[in-house]
């Protein structure tokens, strides 16, 4: 089974298997969640193959200095 939309009002109407989860959304609601959750899904992968910038580790012998300073 799959959701209906209702002709009148443009409410989603769902099958009892999957009310729980959309029942009573509308198609622009879930529209705008779709946008939502892909401009998420963009925005998360670009972050994850941005390169890191990572500082370089002090040498052993300046960190040894600045702590017994």
């Amino acid at each position: 089974m799959s959701p209906t939309t209702c002709p009148c009002c443009g409410v989603v109407v769902m099958p009892r298997e999957m009310s729980y989860d959309f029942d009573g959304e509308t198609v622009a609601s879930l529209t705008r969640e779709v946008a939502y959750l892909r401009a998420t899904v963009a925005r998360l992968r670009a972050a994850s193959h941005a390169p890191v910038l990572h500082t370089a580790p002090k040498p052993v012998e300046r960190a040894v200095e600045a702590v017994s300073a």
